[in-house]
Order: structure tokens, then sequence, then C-alpha cells
């Protein structure tokens, strides 16, 4: 079952259209720890500290970030500062990171199995954003001492004030309200056009573009459908429902490891919060990872779990 449940935010018009680039994600990286050194090679990522942030007990030159990439993404641990009673300076925790088309950000989410410590620079979803340290411009040819083309301010269209009307957010929500009814009711084609209107309207809405991927979804249509889940991660990274709907596809392409590390992620994050352990074994979408060790083990961390060395087999 795809949780579709959303929130209505602040309207703002944002869009970005970020260029594609072949290069490795080699470089400077701004992270919740300073900044780092990433450095890839032969499908292995390790960032080492080169300074840390305010209040992080971690020396330069320490390894903080030991993965790997497939495909698009990043799975490994990362060294965290930690803050709270009983909690220690530092920990390192399982990590899923979503590579951006343009190599320049990094966004998922950790896990941090005491849940009371504070992680700083760490966001209240856990989840978290690592953006490449850009390189300096090139200087531009100055203009200074040339003569300008004086303003003719007549003729100067006014700027196109943005829609913050209640109006407008009243007619985004009942689109996207909309946009659940018709894809409850199995019009998919319908319900993808509601959520690409509301995405037009405002690109911010994150619960639309993970609609846009049900749609699909129920469409059998994976490759279009984990696309669009990676674009609400791009842009939301906090967003939980799109974790799990990343491991039902990859569940159903069969790319094991990615489907159990991003349903590492969701469940223990609490990010399905309406899932049992029950939901997991019938849905069919888990059905090619239900038998791996680490799918039974998972299911002994959740409330009612088996135990460990039980079988998790479908009721």
């Amino acid at each position: 079952m795809r949780t579709l449940a959303w929130s209505v935010a602040t309207v703002s018009l944002l869009c970005s259209s970020p260029g594609l680039a072949e290069r490795s994600l080699s470089g400077q990286w701004q992270t919740l720890l300073g900044t780092i050194s990433i450095r890839e090679k032969g499908g292995e990522v390790v960032g080492t500290l080169l300074k840390a942030a305010a209040n992080v007990p971690i020396k330069k030159g320490t390894v903080v970030l030991n993965g790997a990439v497939i495909e698009d993404n990043v799975t490994g641990e990362i060294t965290v500062a930690m803050t709270g009673a009983d909690c220690p300076a530092t920990a390192k925790t399982m990590i899923v990171l979503l590579v951006a088309p343009d190599k320049n950000s990094l966004s998922g989410a950790v896990h941090v199995p005491k849940l009371a410590c504070q992680i700083p620079g760490l966001s209240g979803g856990r989840g978290l954003r690592i953006t490449r340290v850009a390189t300096p411009p090139k200087p531009r040819p100055t203009t200074q001492g040339l003569p300008t083309k004086p303003k003719d301010e007549k003729n100067t269209p006014p700027a196109a004030p943005e829609d913050e009307t209640p109006r407008g957010k009243a007619a985004i929500v009942e689109r996207m309200t909309q946009g659940l009814q018709l894809l409850q009711d199995g019009h998919a084609e319908q319900s993808r056009r509601a959520f690409l209107s509301v995405i037009k309207a405002d690109p911010t809405v994150v619960e639309a573009y993970n609609g846009v991927g049900v749609t699909f979804w129920r469409r059998g249509q994976y490759d279009e459908a984990l696309a669009w889940y990676k674009k609400a991660l791009d842009l939301n990274p906090d967003f939980g429902d799109v974790y799990y709907n990343i491991a039902c596809i990859y569940s159903l392409t069969q790319k094991k490891p990615l489907a159990l590390r991003y349903l590492t992620i969701a469940l223990l994050n609490g990010y399905i919060k309406n899932n049992t352990v029950e939901d997991l074994l019938a849905d069919d979408d888990l059905a090619n990872i239900r038998g791996d060790p680490e799918f039974k083990q998972l299911l002994s961390t959740l409330p009612g779990g088996p135990a460990a060395s039980a079988p998790a087999s479908a009721p």
C-alpha cells in the first residue's frame, strides 16, 4: 500500500533546471560535519574531514564517510556528532543518499538507533542534503567606463507579482485533493494530470511528485515511477513516504541491496507509521526480498515482529 498523505505547504514558485554532468563524486562537499573531501574510485566513496563545523568534535583528516555507489545511490556509513544525555560524542550510522543528476548534491537520510540523541545540523525528519562546494566562477570582463544604453522606463514592463493570494493556494489544495481521489478510484491518467498541474502551479509540493510516481506504478511503468520518486526525494529528503515507495520499485526490479537499504531507512526512521509487520509480509511489491536474511532481521526490530531466527512468511 502506497501512502499518499500530504500537507498544505506555503505556495512559492521555485524552479530549477540542473544540467547533466558526466563526472565523479570526487571533490569538496559541504555537510553537517563541515567541509569534507570525497574520493570516488572503483565504485567506492571515502570522505575525509577537511574543516569541522562548530561544535563538531572530530579532527581534521578523519575518515567520516564510507560507502558504495550503486547506480545513482550512495549507501554506507557516516560519522555524526551527537548531543544528549547518555549519547556518545560521535557515532557511525547508516546512510542512504540519492545522487542528483548534475552530481552537485546528495539527498537522503540517516538512521540513529537512539532517537533521543540529537545530531547538530540534521533536520527533525532525519533527512540530509550534502552539497558540492562550488568552484569560484571565472571573472567576467568589466564594463566599467563603457557607455551604457539609457533605460527606457516607459517601455519597461512591470514585474509580474507572485500569486500568494488565498485563492491561489486554495486552487492547489483542491487540485491535489482531486488527484488523490482520482487515484483512489483507479483513474491513473486523470490523476497524473491533476498532480502535474499542481507541480506546474507550485513546484515545491513534494506530495505531487510522489503522486505522479504512484500513477506510473499503478500502470507497471516502474522506471517512470522511480524517476518521479527520486524527484520527490531530491526536493525534500524529509518526505518519508517516498523511501518506502523507492524500496518497492527496487524490489520489483530485482535490485535487492537498494530495496533493503531504502526499506530499512523507511521503517527504522518511522517514516511509514501505518504499516505493520503483517502489511510488509502481505505487500506483493516486497516479495522479491522477503526471503532475504536482512529482511527477516528488519522485521525482528519492529513491534510485534518475529524473532530474528524465525522465518518470515506471509500469513
